[in-house]
């Protein structure tokens, strides 16, 4: 009801019971704080004295917990005179506001918002409630076998990069592909920070998990983690950060590669000399962009919906 009777709000104050209550129901806002505010645990300090509020209790234990239970029953309570509240006033509001139906038969004319809502609005929320409650059916095989060639074509892309980074830079393709800063240092070192002007050298050392046992010169045992060091590419960056350094997003990555397909190439490919190295280095780019998106295909959608599916193999979120 309240984004039909005012949909600006998303960007203007939002949805929240709380929000809502604090500009319709002025009279009633004071009561209505947030949960964290109202029931968050403070953290003590090294000296035992009380610090800011911490994370809020599993709501389990605020409404089991002797101590915090009047309180929840008050705060639930409250929320529901609240709700009920906004929804007069809302109910008022949108009967006064025209609307026109046209599809309403002929001779029909005044309408008004409240018969939207009651005719449309509330018979596709039921709708959906019943869609969450039957829950979506998912292919469980299906996406084991596409989450096994997501991975196998994510490690693909991987070695990809890695190849193309130990050429560019040597002894660089152990780094991490993950690694904001490794990655930083990579493309755009030596480079200085958009806000500060701090200067960041063309070689900075790095550590990373000794898995192949690599022993260092004078030493006798491996150590757990090794260093290796990254030379910078002196690429210009396209953006920065809120920090000021440049930035390794998706969409600065993407830039940089070009559309491999057409071979329109990126701003790589004349950063890095052009010709046959260009054309490597964006394709190079392109395979970690292809990394991060398997990745996000893997942890968003097939291993989530893999393990919230229920006995039926039905989604309900």
């Amino acid at each position: 009801m309240a984004r039909l009777f005012d949909s600006s709000r998303t960007f203007n104050g939002g949805y929240s019971l709380e929000a809502l209550a604090r500009d319709w129901l002025p009279d009633e806002s004071s009561v209505k704080v947030p949960m964290k505010t109202r029931f968050g645990k403070r953290r003590i300090r090294r000296d035992g004295t009380e610090g800011a509020i911490g994370k809020l209790p599993p709501l389990d234990e605020i409404q089991r917990d002797l101590e915090s239970r009047p309180e929840w029953v008050e705060y639930s309570t409250m929320d529901a005179v609240l709700t009920y509240q906004l929804m007069q006033k809302l109910q008022t509001e949108l009967e006064q506001i025209p609307w026109i139906d046209s599809t309403a038969p002929p001779g029909v004319t005044h309408k008004f918002l409240w018969d939207l809502y009651q005719e449309c609005w509330l018979p596709f929320g039921e709708l959906l409630l019943e869609m969450e409650q039957r829950g979506i059916k998912v292919d469980k095989e299906f996406l084991k076998m596409i989450e096994m060639d997501a991975r196998e074509q994510k490690q693909q892309h991987e070695k990809h990069f890695l190849t193309w980074v130990g050429k560019v830079s040597p002894g660089s393709e152990i780094l991490n592909a993950h690694s904001d800063q490794q990655k930083q240092q990579l493309f755009f070192a030596p480079c200085h920070n958009a806000n500060t002007k701090e200067y960041r050298e063309a070689v900075r050392e790095f550590e990373t998990e000794n898995v192949d046992g690599f022993v260092e010169e004078g030493k006798k045992k491996p150590k757990k983690n090794r260093p290796f060091s990254i030379r910078g590419l002196g690429i210009t960056p396209i953006e920065h950060t809120k920090a000021g350094w440049p930035s390794t997003s998706g969409v600065v990555l993407k830039k940089l590669a070009g559309d491999i397909e057409t071979e329109r190439w990126g701003t790589a490919y004349d950063d890095l000399g052009g010709g046959r190295e260009g054309r490597e280095a964006c394709r190079g780019i392109h395979a970690l962009t292809q990394v991060s998106t398997m990745q996000k295909l893997i942890n968003t959608f097939m291993v989530p919906l893999q393990e919230k599916a229920d006995s039926d193999d039905r989604i309900h979120t």
